[in-house]
């Protein structure tokens, strides 16, 4: 049986009882996160077979979570109360249900609904009433932790490794790809871009940007918000941060001007200031007077 020391979630330990019995019920040591895309594709393709058989139209992607939802008997409700930020899940005459908020983007809702049923996958989950609501995850935090992990569920549920994968693979790996995927996958996509870098095609690192007050003339404006990072890239680099020097950098730049740059700049590491290429994406905001946001790709030079 798998000891609770050993579960980690991304390097760091686990502290979330849901979690923590569902490694122990898996019983091997494989890392949480690949359990949970274990189940998520389990799920989706007891759902594809349903939805083949039943709806001739049914020919994803985008996989569309509500119906999804609905082929693994949880229902749907769409509500317009305030209490609801994005979705949540409960029990409702002992079936599980999600509400869902009124007026989000249809992306928005489309993930959402996704993350509310990854929350199926771990025991107990009908304890409590399970929130979906748009911070930073903190990953010391048990509750975050499993927000997390709902999260990695969700991508699998909506953007599956095979068919992400190839439709990846068939196209040169890069910022030119969020868009069309996002259409495809029916997607957000700051969604895309953390897929793409976990999806270790190329090594690379991936973060959301947004401005805060410089710690110093010498530092971006712009401030990582989170971090992700592929396989071969932890393994090179580590877990450390990374941050633009200049002022002047793409990622700054695009923030004022909400176009996709490449370019070629010093990245400030843990070993040291090391050239990486770094691309860019404008990410939509929720309301106009919102700051900025940029999500940015390294590669290492």
């Amino acid at each position: 049986m798998t000891e609770t020391k050993d579960i980690l979630i991304a390097g760091r330990p686990c502290s979330n009882t849901s979690i923590i019995e569902l490694a122990q019920e898996e019983g091997s040591d494989r890392p949480v996160e690949e359990v949970v895309r274990d189940i998520a594709r389990s799920k989706l393709q007891e759902a594809d077979d349903l939805l083949g058989a039943i709806d001739e139209s049914w020919s994803p992607p985008p996989f569309r979570s509500h119906l999804i939802a609905h082929a693994l008997n949880i229902q749907i409700e769409n509500v317009d109360d305030p209490s609801v930020d994005d979705a949540m899940i409960y029990l409702k005459d002992g079936a599980p249900t999600i509400k869902v908020r009124n007026g989000r983007p249809p992306t928005r809702s489309n993930f959402s609904i996704a993350h509310e049923i990854s929350h199926t996958f771990f025991p107990g989950y009908h304890n409590t009433i399970q929130h979906r609501k748009p911070r930073k995850r903190n990953l010391l935090n048990a509750n975050d932790q499993l927000e997390y992990l709902c999260d990695i569920g969700a991508a699998e549920l909506l953007m599956p490794v095979d068919y992400f994968m190839k439709d990846v693979n068939q196209r040169r790996f890069g910022y030119h790809l969020v868009e069309d995927l996002g259409k495809q996958y029916d997607v957000s996509p700051e969604a895309v871009c953390i897929r793409m870098v976990q999806s270790d095609v190329r090594e690379c690192a991936g973060g959301l940007f947004m401005p805060m007050v410089p710690s110093s003339e010498r530092r971006s404006c712009m401030r990582s918000t989170y971090l992700v990072r592929s396989s071969s890239f932890l393994k090179n680099w580590g877990q450390g941060m990374i941050s633009p020097i200049s002022r002047k950098s793409c990622i700054d730049r695009t923030a004022r001007c909400g176009y996709s740059i490449k370019a070629v700049e010093d990245i400030f590491t843990l070993t040291g200031t090391h050239k990486f290429t770094v691309e860019t994406v404008s990410l939509p905001t929720r309301k106009s007077v919102d700051p900025p946001r940029v999500f940015a790709f390294f590669y290492p030079k």
